[in-house]
């Protein structure tokens, strides 16, 4: 502002320097021009008064007058008889000169033009002299000289202004500007203004401002500290939300992104100081085609899978601020994904498990209806077969209300001794063990856990039937119960014919079965290590499996143990 003010003032002062500067020269140019003229007049009629011959005139106005003015006479009819300086015979008739016919007319005539004869702007003054005209001419060069004596002058008095009026200029626009200056120094965006400010302004006209200032301050100061609350709480929300959220403007530039969504779509993502666009963000080609949606729609929504995991991302385009923009969430859904898949292929599984032993039933009971099956011997074998399904969609049905159980946590907690656990199964297990030859090992220490003891014993029966179902004659199941720190170890190991390395990740999915035959054969349903894993997955356990084909199997299993 003061280089403003110094500026305008020293604008101001210049011109009206240069402008007076030029109407001072051009005035005292033409009152020199004005006393210039008159004197080439007055020596003219002096000169006429002594009645002397046109030539003593030239020598009396050169000599005695010391003036440079040229003497000139011309006859009445034009012809120029005598000149101070060229030879009047190579001079052409001036019967055509203005100033020689007024002078013939009025007495007197006077022009300012070019010289013919000697090619320079001259002024003439011609009067009625001895039956002619006599004329006195002095070339306006010489006149005009005085401006390279006057001009000069007033270029140095022009510049000592400019610089006296700079300073003063300066001097001006400091005292003008020093209220203001001490204003804007006592003003903090922190603080405020200082209170005590007006009272040492010293234009009357400033201390309204200050006090208005002061006011709009303290208002400030307080929509400041409200808006940094705000902001505060919602950043506090934002960044602990679990959800990625977006908020970006109608031209894709990145205004808002908190921590989640950096953590889901780009790790590595900071957002700076400079603004960022969204595809520095993410460039996933479903979330880029999502928001070139919304240039129709005013919403988006879809379902990606990004590193194993699935979100649901929502898209609006709403307005704020005055323009539009776009506020993206991103939900993690992939509990809710593998639950509906997981639901899906079990209602597949559940229908297709339920459906062969149905049928067999309604078979044979339609069978036995129409008479068609009568002997003694018949009825007893298809009845057996009626039987042997029946108690095999029993066990599904259970297995599926157990699992049901397991997945809606219905199931009490108590403490449970592992190793009488392991006992209970080795006696309840010990007849079918000798049936199929096969010797059950216990290595049991005394671990006390929280847990269901129904679903403790039903998850050691589960791993032990198996071991003795898929072992081979001589062999054996080892039950191992340990004590490990904080944890409670459970192993189950055989050396029966093993699983597969391909079969081995799907192990514990519901109704899997390596060897569907076999499994038909020992009455197995497919959910008895499903029902294992979500029995360990409820009590907050571990679970691992290590086989190999012909070698045996080792499921290791450790629950936390009651501190």
């Amino acid at each position: 502002m003061q280089k403003k003010i110094n500026k305008t003032i020293t604008i101001i002062v210049s011109l009206t320097i240069i402008v007076f500067s030029i109407i001072s020269v051009f005035a005292v140019s033409g009152i020199y021009l004005d006393k210039s003229r008159e004197n080439i007049e007055n020596v003219a009629r002096i000169s006429a008064e002594s009645g002397m011959a046109p030539e003593k005139i030239a020598q009396y106005v050169s000599n005695a007058l010391k003036k440079e003015i040229r003497v000139t006479f011309i006859s009445s009819d034009g012809t120029v008889e005598f000149d101070s300086e060229e030879d009047p015979k190579s001079m052409e008739n001036h019967s055509d000169r203005k100033e020689f016919a007024d002078a013939l007319e009025k007495g007197e005539g006077r022009d300012t033009r070019v010289s013919q004869t000697i090619g320079k702007s001259t002024y003439y003054f011609a009067m009625k002299y001895k039956g002619g005209v006599i004329r006195f001419s002095a070339l306006v060069s010489n006149i005009f000289s005085v401006l390279f004596v006057i001009v000069p002058v007033f270029l140095i008095l022009c510049v000592i202004m400019l610089v006296i009026a700079t300073a003063v200029s300066k001097k001006i626009s400091k005292s003008f500007i020093k209220p203001i200056t001490r204003i804007v120094d006592s003003l903090d965006i922190k603080e405020g203004i200082s209170a005590s400010v007006s009272d040492q302004i010293e234009y009357e006209e400033l201390r309204p401002i200050v006090s208005n200032i002061a006011y709009i301050s303290a208002r400030l100061q307080k929509y400041i500290r409200r808006l940094k609350r705000e902001k505060e709480r919602v950043t506090l929300i934002t960044d602990n939300m679990v959800e990625g959220m977006i908020l970006i403007d109608d031209e894709s530039t990145i205004l808002s992104v908190n921590r989640s969504a950096a953590a889901i779509l780009n790790p590595d993502f900071e957002m700076g100081d400079e603004p960022k666009k969204i595809t520095e963000l993410t460039n996933d080609d479903r979330i880029l085609s999502m928001l070139k949606k919304l240039s129709e729609e005013s919403s988006a929504y879809n379902t990606v899978d990004i590193d194993e995991r699935y979100y649901r991302v929502y898209m609006n385009r709403s307005e704020f601020a005055e323009s539009f923009g776009v506020i993206i969430l991103l939900i993690d859904a992939t509990e809710s994904v593998n639950s509906e898949k997981i639901r899906h292929d079990f209602s597949a599984n559940v229908t297709h498990e339920l459906k062969t032993p149905l049928t067999t039933i309604k078979g044979f009971g339609e069978m036995l209806e129409n008479g068609i099956i009568t002997g003694a011997d018949d009825v007893k074998k298809y009845g057996g077969t009626i039987f042997r399904e029946s108690e095999r969609l029993l066990l599904l049905i259970n297995d599926i209300i157990r699992l049901s159980e397991i997945e809606e946590q219905t199931i009490e907690l108590e403490s449970v001794r592992l190793d009488e656990a392991a006992f209970e199964v080795s006696d309840i297990l010990s007849h079918k063990a000798q049936q199929h030859g096969v010797e059950i090992i216990l290595d049991v220490q005394n671990v006390t856990v929280m847990a269901n003891k129904s679903y403790a014993n039903e998850l050691l029966i589960n791993l032990a039937d198996n071991s003795i179902k898929y072992n081979t004659k001589g062999g054996y199941v080892k039950i191992i119960v340990k004590d490990i720190g904080s944890r409670a170890l459970i192993v189950v190991e055989d050396n029966g014919i093993g699983i597969p390395k391909e079969s081995q990740e799907r192990i514990f999915e519901r109704f899997y079965r390596v060897d569907k035959s076999r499994s038909k054969q020992t009455g197995g349903t497919g959910l008895g290590l499903s029902i294992v894993k979500h029995i360990v997955t409820y009590h907050s356990g571990t679970i691992s499996l290590k086989s190999s084909v012909g070698k045996g199997t080792k499921i290791v299993i450790t629950l936390p143990k009651i501190q």
